[in-house]
């Protein structure tokens, strides 16, 4: 076990960790848990989801990026300030939540984590017009 990678701000240094998942990961398949998560019942089922899929991933609430609130730090229109930097989001878009993950590596997995550290640094490059404030989001760009 390895520790998590470290960023100098605080919102960032989570999906900072959580980039690193697949490369750190010495498994086939990898079940990853915020730490803050308390499991209620056995997950050997999501072994056997991930011979049918890459990757589980939960909906974020409120799951469309254009309603998303908790994402931004000052009352701005969301969808169109994630644009203005280069995001490819639309309004059909929705967030998941980056307390649970589950992955299988493979190409396409790997590729969704390229893609989604290439959008994290637009963010950390954009932080004084994005202003997040809540860090444990994979957006729908990826």
């Amino acid at each position: 076990m390895q520790a998590a990678p470290k960023h100098e701000n605080p919102v960032l240094a989570s999906p900072q960790a959580k980039l690193a998942l697949y490369q750190q990961s010495p498994f086939e398949k990898t079940i990853y848990l915020d730490c803050d998560i308390c499991l209620l019942s056995p997950i050997y089922e999501v072994f056997d989801y991930l011979d049918e899929v890459d990757l589980l991933i939960t909906e974020d609430g409120p799951p469309a990026i254009a309603k998303a609130a908790n994402l931004l730090r000052v009352k701005q229109d969301i969808l169109s300030t994630l644009q203005s930097v280069g995001l490819p989001l639309n309004e059909n878009r929705i967030q998941y939540n980056g307390g649970f993950i589950a992955f299988t590596k493979s190409s396409n997995t790997q590729e969704l984590f390229i893609n989604f550290k290439k959008y994290f640094e637009m963010v950390v490059a954009h932080q004084n017009v994005l202003l997040l404030k809540d860090s444990g989001r994979f957006c729908g760009c990826c």
